[in-house]
């Protein structure tokens, strides 16, 4: 299962413009859909490492010249122990883009400490930060479950 929400930019003063996306998308919509509150993540108030850095290549960038917002997704990903991939489960995923980044910038993937442990579940919170002028560019939080617990 999956939901997804959008904004659009105008082109030109690069604002969010409004759009009425139930007309644009009602054909896409289940009748059964998922009923969820878009999550504002908040940065952490806690002291964030540095786990991996990207810097902005070709094939990030969409049309628009700047970084394709699934890069984000496939780097805080990317950025996660190996490992962790055969450990655990994603059990959730959500990600919030705050601005843009373009070719040759450098983003700073951060992790913080692990939130609502258990024994065999956790949530972790990520965000990717530009180099140039320490600006959190997306912030994520991931939730995961160790397999076989």
């Amino acid at each position: 299962e999956a939901t997804t929400s959008w904004m659009t930019l105008d082109a030109e003063t690069r604002r969010p413009k409004s759009v009425d996306y139930k007309e644009i998308f009602s054909n896409l919509q289940h009748p059964e859909k998922i009923e969820t509150e878009d999550e504002k993540i908040s940065p952490e108030k806690t002291e964030q490492t540095t786990i991996a850095e990207f810097k902005v290549r070709n094939s990030d960038i969409d049309q628009n010249n700047h970084v394709n917002n699934t890069k984000y997704a496939q780097w805080v990903l990317d950025a996660i122990p190996f490992q962790s991939h055969h450990e655990y489960d994603l059990t959730s995923y959500s990600i919030n883009f705050v601005a843009e980044t373009k070719l040759n910038d450098l983003v700073k993937i951060q992790n913080g400490p692990r939130t609502n442990e258990l024994e065999s579940s956790f949530q972790t919170q990520f965000q990717g930060v530009r180099e140039s002028d320490g600006k959190i560019v997306f912030l994520a939080k991931l939730g995961a479950k160790k397999i076989n617990a």
